[in-house]
This record gives C-alpha cells, sequence and structure tokens, in this order.
C-alpha cells in the first residue's frame, strides 16, 4: 500500500475525531468502563484534536493511503522523565492494522524527537490491551513502571513503557 506519512493540519481534524472515537470504543469496550467510553464522543474528539494541533508544543502526524485515514500518532513532551517525549496517541484504523501505518507513524515520532535532541520515547498503555503491549515490545519498548487511573470512579491498571532510541531495536 501506498502510505505517505505527514503533521496533521486543520483540514484532518473531523477524519482524526473519527477514527480517536471509533477505536476508543472498539479497543476498550469491556477495559474502560462504559460511563468513561460515553464520554469519548465525536465532539468531545473534535475538541481535543482542535486544541491539539493548535498547540505547539504537540504535534500529530497522520499516515494515509490515498483518501483513507490509516491512522494517527500524536506526541508531546514528557513530563515525568528527562530528555523524552511522550506518544501520547497512536490509533490506526482496524482495517489497515498490520500493513505498516502504526510502525510509519512510530517512525515519523522518532525523527521528530530526534530532531529536538530526544533520545527516549514513552509510551503508556492500559494494561488488559495486549496488542498494544506487544506490539510496543517488538519495538523495543521496556517496562518503566505502574499506575493507576481513575476512569470516572473506576481505577484502571495502565503501565508506562519506554523505548531508548539509542539501543532501539531494528525495525
Amino acid at each position: 500500500m501506498n502510505m505517505i506519512i505527514r503533521e496533521a493540519e486543520e483540514r484532518d481534524i473531523l477524519a482524526i475525531s473519527k477514527l480517536y472515537v471509533e477505536n476508543w470504543h472498539i479497543t476498550y469496550e469491556g477495559i474502560v468502563p462504559k460511563a468513561y467510553l460515553d464520554g469519548v464522543t465525536q465532539e468531545s474528539a473534535y475538541n481535543k484534536w482542535t486544541n491539539y494541533i493548535d498547540d505547539d508544543i504537540k504535534k500529530v502526524f497522520v499516515a494515509y493511503g490515498g483518501e483513507a485515514l490509516l491512522g494517527i500518532a500524536a506526541c508531546k513532551k514528557d513530563l515525568e522523565i528527562s530528555n523524552c517525549l511522550c506518544l501520547d496517541v497512536l490509533h490506526v484504523d482496524k482495517r489497515y492494522r498490520k500493513q505498516g501505518a502504526g510502525t510509519a507513524l512510530i517512525e515519523a515520532n522518532k525523527e521528530y524527537m530526534k530532531s529536538l535532541g530526544y533520545d527516549k520515547l514513552r509510551i503508556s498503555i492500559i494494561c488488559d490491551n495486549e496488542y498494544a503491549k506487544n506490539f510496543y515490545a517488538k519495538l523495543g519498548a521496556e517496562h518503566f513502571k505502574y499506575y493507576d487511573v481513575d476512569f470516572k470512579g473506576e481505577n484502571v491498571t495502565c503501565e508506562k513503557l519506554l523505548i531508548d532510541i539509542n539501543k532501539q531495536k531494528t525495525l
């Protein structure tokens, strides 16, 4: 598949929002409380991504195959770990998974972080998301720590992973 990775623009926000909402509901049903998922709406996602793209400190990359949005990746400076960028979001449309879009988006983030002088990439996953854990492990991510997140009154255990690009596995 011919794929283009580029920085997101305002014209992408609607498609990004749609993918974000769909993936949250598909991926996290039964993992996070329904009350939280009910709040992940097209309107809330549109507002989130409009603010994200307008923020100079954050970066959003999109992967397109023709006119189809294959996936998105968003990153920002990590506030806990020095010299580290946080991969805040990675979502790939379920129809295009295992076709290289996720890996290509991670590579775009790595190039961006290198240009800023960062040498670590931090990823947070919900512990019950085995698909994500296995994907990041293949990219060289290692356990950093566990922590709990309150999703509408219910604690969900999450894990922070780190990729050190100086010793990262070759893709």
